[in-house]
C-alpha cells in the first residue's frame, strides 16, 4: 500500500521525503506520454497540499502573454475564468517572471511584492475558486519566450527553503521531461 501522508516541511531533510522528489525524477523520464507525466506529479503533489498544476506557454518571443496549457491537470473552472477574463494582461506574477529566474508562492509574492489593486483581485478571485495559494516558476526559453510551471493548493503552502526547494525541483523535472 502506497504512503499518501501529506510532507510536512519541517520533514523535508527525511530521506524518505527526498526520495519522494528524486523517484519522481526517475518516473519523468520514464513516463510514456504527457497524461502519465502528468499522472505521476499528481501522485507527488498531493502529498505537498498541492491539488492542481499546469505547465503553459507564459510568454511568446515578444514577451507578449499567451497562457497556452502544454500539460498538466489545471482547475479547469479558474483556468477558464482567468482566460475569458484576460488576467493573463494584469498578473503582476507572471510579469515578474520575465525579470527574473526565481519561484516564489503566491503568499510570498503578495508579501514581498507592492502588488497592485488588480492583482490583489485576482488573488481574491482565484480564492473564491478555492484556490488559496500557488507555487510559480518561471522557465526562460532561447527564444525569447518564457514557460511557467504553476502548482495551486486550498491551504497556504509552507514558506521554508526546503519547501521551496522540493517544489522547485518537481518543477524543473517536470518540464525538462515534457520538453
Amino acid at each position: 500500500m502506497a504512503d499518501t501522508s501529506t510532507i510536512s516541511a519541517v520533514h523535508l531533510a527525511d530521506p524518505l521525503v527526498a526520495d519522494t522528489v528524486f523517484r519522481f525524477a526517475d518516473a519523468s523520464q520514464t513516463a510514456a506520454n504527457l497524461s502519465k507525466l502528468d499522472d505521476e506529479l499528481a501522485k507527488v503533489l498531493t502529498r505537498f497540499g498541492i491539488d492542481h498544476f499546469v505547465l503553459y506557454q507564459a510568454t511568446d518571443r515578444g514577451r507578449r502573454p499567451t497562457g497556452a496549457r502544454i500539460s498538466g491537470p489545471v482547475h479547469h473552472d479558474w483556468r477558464k475564468h482567468y482566460v475569458d477574463n484576460g488576467m493573463a494582461n494584469y498578473d503582476e506574477l507572471l510579469s515578474s517572471g520575465l525579470n527574473s529566474v526565481a519561484p516564489t508562492t503566491w503568499t510570498k509574492f503578495r508579501t514581498d511584492t507592492s502588488i497592485s489593486d488588480g492583482q490583489k483581485l485576482l488573488f481574491d478571485e482565484a480564492r473564491s475558486f478555492g484556490l488559496r495559494d500557488g507555487f510559480y516558476l518561471p522557465i526562460h526559453q532561447p527564444d525569447g519566450s518564457m514557460l511557467a510551471v504553476s502548482m495551486m493548493a486550498s491551504q497556504k503552502l509552507p514558506e521554508t527553503r526546503s519547501t521551496l526547494a522540493a517544489l522547485h525541483m518537481l518543477a524543473v523535472y517536470y518540464h525538462l521531461a515534457a520538453e
